[in-house]
């Protein structure tokens, strides 16, 4: 019998995608799976279009929630989870007609599944034979912290893996709402440091819309961006020394660091005496703008600030 699977959907106002979103993962060609909406507290037509899908769709359950973010909804999706396997897709994503049986095929004998996944809103109609490549969890690392543009990235997205219901379980593995940023990343990472084997599906399953505005990914401020310190140096403390200078953490925590440096100069507020120090320890790390911004800085802080304008991330 083949295995059964729970697909967690978070939706907050997203009237204008989770119709297309739904219609795709009504059309799988796997049979065995349920699809879990929670309704984060919208207050447009998406509750009303959700229903109507569960109404139609005998696999699809609905649950109405206040608004407490889509790490707490996610939370609330495991909770109701009945399948073996666990996969998140953002309502106003698309994927492809065998995301769910392509995921399924990479997690045969594995403990985690990833496909490839791009930014294109639209469905390939991918009917190529699935190529899975079986892969380590250290390389499973440096694929997730690996920079934009790299072959095989995988990135901290939750929506691109198939997780193990009973992994989830057995390690306590909840969503950390706190952080707002990288609350996925940090769900990932507290997975794949308790497992050894993971296949890798390189057909292009799930289709990222990073055209929508509403995302939080849109809307990064200050206190946000503490925010995601506090989950990066969450990771580095699970990851230990050793994997976060092996897979390149160390690298995505120099950028990150810059990132929050060149909010705080742009806001005219102090910079922590640490992360400074982290920078300049680790400046070879840095891309070549970013380096040019941090010799300004220490050379005299108020001649980046007057330049704040101009610098970017």
């Amino acid at each position: 019998m083949n295995k059964s699977v729970s697909i967690i959907v978070p939706a907050y106002n997203a009237s204008e995608y989770i119709d297309l979103c739904l219609k795709c993962l009504i059309k799988q060609s796997y049979s065995n799976y349920e699809i879990i909406v929670i309704d984060d507290g919208s207050t447009d037509e998406t509750s009303k279009i959700c229903d109507c899908f569960a109404k139609k769709n005998n696999n699809i359950k609905v649950f109405h929630t206040r608004n407490n973010g889509a790490g707490e909804a996610r939370n609330i999706g495991l909770s109701h989870a009945n399948g073996d396997y666990i996969c998140f897709v953002d309502a106003d994503d698309m994927v492809e007609s065998n995301y769910i049986e392509g995921l399924v095929n990479g997690i045969i004998g594995n403990d985690l599944s990833i496909c490839s996944y791009d930014n294109k809103l639209v469905r390939l109609n991918n009917s190529d034979n699935l190529i899975i490549e079986n892969i380590d969890q250290s390389t499973t690392f440096r694929r997730m912290f690996a920079s934009e543009g790299e072959k095989k990235l995988c990135y901290g997205y939750l929506w691109n893996k198939l997780f193990r219901k009973d992994i989830i379980e057995k390690y306590n593995i909840k969503f950390q709402s706190k952080y707002i940023m990288w609350e996925d990343m940090h769900f990932c990472c507290q997975y794949v440091i308790n497992i050894c084997n993971i296949g890798y599906v390189n057909n292009v399953l799930y289709h990222y819309n990073c055209k929508n505005n509403e995302s939080i990914s849109h809307k990064i401020s200050n206190k946000t961006m503490k925010l995601w310190i506090e989950a990066a140096r969450s990771i580095e403390l699970l990851l230990g020394e050793s994997l976060v200078k092996n897979t390149g953490y160390d690298v995505l925590m120099a950028d990150l660091y810059m990132k929050k440096l060149i909010s705080d100069v742009k806001l005219k507020e102090h910079v922590e005496e640490d992360i400074l120090n982290y920078l300049c320890k680790n400046k070879n790390m840095l891309r070549k703008k970013y380096n040019i911004y941090l010799r300004i800085y220490v050379l005299n802080p108020e001649i980046l600030i007057a330049m704040r304008k101009l610098i970017t991330v």
